[in-house]
């Protein structure tokens, strides 16, 4: 009769392991699938240059990715020097643009999310977009961007040689 109450309890400890393991899989997809993408935020997905202004004098690329992480690289310091680089989140609600910038989270600034405090969010109204421009505002501030075509060379990094 022990034997019986002693199988009893390895396959109670396996249905257990078993739902457990379920119930984490289910919680894990859940909060870490993303959404799909809106039509708005497809078109968005690729490389953009913004050109240099007055406002910002520095070329930057900014690359959005179908996982919501966008990547601005600043070419600061002349072509030959490497870009400096800045990671993002984004996602599109109706007709506003919301960037968060991600940095290298310490203990206290997860104690400070946890707690409530949401890092800073910039929002830029979408002007205009299409496949090739795309146009972003600030309250005090424009932005124009053009795709950055994929098929294209990269521009060249040393001076050529005249014959």
């Amino acid at each position: 009769m022990g034997t019986q109450s002693f199988v009893k309890s390895r396959w109670s400890l396996r249905g257990l392991v078993a739902a457990t393991a379920l119930v984490s899989g289910l919680f894990w997809w859940w909060f870490f699938t993303p959404e799909k993408l809106t039509p708005v935020e497809q078109q968005l997905v690729g490389a953009w240059e913004m050109l240099p202004t007055p406002i910002a004098p520095k070329r930057a690329v900014h690359t959005f990715f179908p996982n919501r992480i966008l990547t601005i690289e600043q070419y600061a310091n002349g072509p030959a020097a490497p870009p400096v680089s800045f990671k993002w989140t984004w996602r599109v609600e109706g007709d506003t643009l919301i960037v968060r910038y991600v940095d290298e989270m310490t203990f206290g600034q997860l104690i400070k999310r946890l707690a409530g405090e949401a890092s800073q969010e910039d929002r830029l109204d979408i002007i205009s977009l299409t496949s090739q421009t795309l146009s972003l505002a600030k309250p005090d501030q424009r932005f124009e961007l053009i795709r950055v075509n994929e098929n294209s060379a990269p521009e060249s990094v040393t001076p050529r040689s005249e014959p």
